[in-house]
């Protein structure tokens, strides 16, 4: 049997294979978290698959409980001492 030498060619040749796993793992990672994520992230609220943490909402979905109502002038929730 032959010694294989360790050079700093034969090092970064390996580390690059390794890299390149890794690199891959994590876009399939990514790409399968997005897709079983696709709809219970940020824009959860937007399609009504989520209620908000703590309140309830009004008829215009105003959180009551955060002290937003809905302003008819501007059509959208605020909170009126925050003008």
């Amino acid at each position: 049997m032959e010694k294989t030498e360790w050079t700093i060619g034969r090092g970064i040749a390996v580390a690059g294979k390794w890299i390149a796993i890794a690199i891959i793992i994590t876009i399939l990672f990514t790409t399968v978290v997005d897709f079983i994520g696709d709809g219970l992230g940020y824009d959860c609220y937007e399609r009504g698959l989520a209620k908000p943490i703590g309140g309830e909402t009004d008829e215009y979905g105003c959180l009551v409980a955060t002290g937003y109502t809905w302003n008819e002038t501007q059509q959208v929730c605020v909170r009126e001492w925050e003008k």
